[in-house]
């Protein structure tokens, strides 16, 4: 396992904080700085909370190490990441925790947890951090900003309008579609209603009283009233056709 792979764990542990690795303690320049393998900061007004990080992947690094006290000052809780198995909890600095990462390198755990120790705000080390590892951000202000701002407000504002434009001529066509439909039915139950006027005046004209074909009396009326039709000559048969014609067409649009 390398320092890299011990690395990705950590950022990973940290993916919700500040995680900085390769962290120096102070400026570069007129003063003896110190590097941390790995610093965080959780994102916690209340309760803040600085963890640094010593990677050890030999033996002979460890035992050789007698820098790690120089990042006390720098953080609340100071670690060392290890292999598991490399380093024991019994020959842990008191001052330290330790984590090992599994042997399948998936994740890391906690063999010996670190003490919490109060210190002074690391202010040459946030500046470090700030200064160095931080890309800033331009506000939006910037000419060049305003410029790719206005180029995307535009697209997106001719996006728009070719969309509305789309969506406009597809409700357009909807909508004509269904007047030309309601235009076709209103059309039909017209030439509808002028037959059933035309059959309804014929049977007026031949006294065949429609409405009273529900009574079991008026069936016989009107049965009598067809036979005498029938017997009106040619003219009057006629009319009968028109009218079972006209009744035809109206149990035909019932049914559909």
């Amino acid at each position: 396992m390398t320092s890299n792979d011990i690395q990705r764990l950590l950022a990973a542990k940290h993916a919700e904080d500040v995680y900085i690795p390769e962290c120096k303690d102070g400026p570069s320049q007129g003063y003896k700085f110190g590097i941390l393998d790995g610093w965080a900061m959780n994102r916690s007004w209340a309760h803040p909370l600085y963890s640094g990080y010593e990677i050890k992947v030999s033996r002979q690094d460890f035992i050789g190490d007698n820098k790690w006290t120089k990042y006390l000052p720098a953080c609340n809780c100071l670690y060392f990441v290890c292999p598991a198995g490399l380093i024991s909890v019994a020959e842990t600095p008191e001052q330290c925790g330790l984590l090992w990462a599994s042997v399948n390198g998936a994740k890391l755990y906690t063999k010996k947890k670190a003490p919490y120790r109060e210190i002074p705000e690391p202010t040459q080390l946030l500046k470090y951090v700030m200064m160095c590892r931080v890309k800033v951000k331009r506000e939006e202000y910037d000419d060049k900003d305003k410029t790719k701002f206005w180029r995307d407000w535009l697209e997106t504002r001719v996006l728009d309008r070719d969309l509305g434009y789309r969506i406009s001529k597809t409700l357009r066509k909807t909508v004509d579609e269904r007047i030309l439909e309601t235009e076709r039915v209103n059309k039909r139950l017209q030439e509808t209603k002028t037959e059933v006027d035309s059959a309804l005046a014929a049977m007026k004209e031949m006294k065949l009283d429609l409405y009273q074909v529900h009574a079991e009396w008026g069936k016989q009326r009107f049965q009598d009233s067809v036979r005498t039709a029938l017997n009106g000559g040619e003219e009057k048969r006629h009319w009968l056709q028109s009218i079972r014609n006209a009744c035809d067409t109206i149990l035909k649009e019932v049914q559909e």
